[in-house]
């Protein structure tokens, strides 16, 4: 049996419901922890996810599937964990905006695909605090590897490194890098929503789809058509709001991002069509500085950002003030 505290052996449910101008979904998930007696946590999670046409997206998408996985520690400090995803998604034109770019088409000629798929990750954390850390380091490393029978065949590997430290008069600082890579394989070209599109969660500064591979042709709707490859590196500072309590929850932060998104040519999810098109594919530094107010609420940490891009591609699409839920590194 295990010797867990009651309280932590306690089942988990998880339910979320996302209702917005662009974005609509659910998700609902479950967590046994202490699965059969040891110190694994078994989970299961459904959910759904659509995205509707807007001014930084010409198309509509559903994605909607199920995931279980299984987690345990291996050490004090590092976690591993096995997953398996079954997922459903589409892309669907809007005529209402127009000649939609050449592989938006395709993606949407391609119909409703089924994503079969076999995941790893592994946590490393010494964190002092998971959710409001001060001082102590994170890393986060996944793996995905899709082609056990589905429609898509693709491997993808992504990682997060952050590090925090507290300095004087109460702010705490900390350094963050991002780095991706997606391929497809077994001759297929990589589908448009499995790639990777550049934006605030990347570069502040930036608008949703902002930034990375475009399809630059005269007469269409000239949208981000995903990448394969990216990096993005942020350093941040955030102190107590002056003059509030610090019961409020109230932060101010400071902040410098940089990163890029673009598509190699050996890996190309387009290797025809960046032949043919008119494809803005630029491995810039897209840098900005900014600063924003965070408020650590009951719903999680809420925050509105300001940020002045100082470097960008000439086909990148700005936006400076981005509200978000959910903090940018801490």
């Amino acid at each position: 049996m295990s010797d867990a505290p009651a309280s932590s052996r306690r089942e988990f449910v998880k339910v979320a419901v996302s209702f917005g101008e662009y974005t609509n979904g659910f998700n609902l998930a479950f967590t046994e922890p202490y699965f059969l007696g040891t110190r694994a946590s078994l989970g299961t999670e459904v959910f759904d996810k659509q995205t509707l046409s807007g001014s930084n997206q010409a198309y509509d998408t559903l994605t909607y599937g199920a995931r279980i996985s299984l987690a345990a520690p291996l050490t004090e400090e590092l976690g591993a964990q096995l997953r398996y995803s079954l997922y459903n998604q589409q892309v669907t034109l809007d005529a209402a905006n127009g000649a939609a770019s050449l592989p938006i088409q395709q993606a949407a000629l391609a119909g409703s695909q089924w994503v079969s798929s076999v995941g790893t990750g592994f946590t490393y954390s010494t964190l002092d605090d998971p959710k409001k850390p001060h001082n102590g380091f994170r890393a986060i490393i996944n793996e995905e590897f899709a082609g056990l029978g589905g429609d898509v065949n693709f491997f993808r590997t992504t990682a997060d490194l952050q590090y925090y430290h507290e300095l004087p008069g109460d702010l705490v600082g900390m350094v963050r890098a991002q780095g991706g890579y997606v391929t497809p394989w077994g001759g297929q070209q990589l589908p448009l929503l499995n790639g990777f599109f550049g934006g605030p969660q990347l570069v502040r500064g930036f608008a949703v789809n902002g930034f990375g591979p475009r399809d630059l042709t005269p007469g269409t709707t000239q949208d981000n058509i995903g990448g394969n490859i990216y990096w993005a590196t942020t350093a941040e500072v955030q102190a107590p709001l002056p003059f509030i309590p610090p019961s409020a929850g109230l932060k101010v932060a400071v902040f410098a991002d940089a990163g890029s998104l673009w598509t190699t040519g050996g890996a190309s999810s387009l290797p025809a069509l960046l032949q043919s098109l008119q494809v803005g594919n630029s491995s810039t530094i897209r840098s900005s500085v900014g600063a924003g107010l965070v408020w650590d609420s009951m719903f999680g940490p809420i925050r509105v950002d300001y940020a002045y891009p100082i470097s960008k591609a000439s086909y990148d699409v700005t936006q400076r003030l981005h509200f978000g839920v959910g903090a940018f590194g801490f």
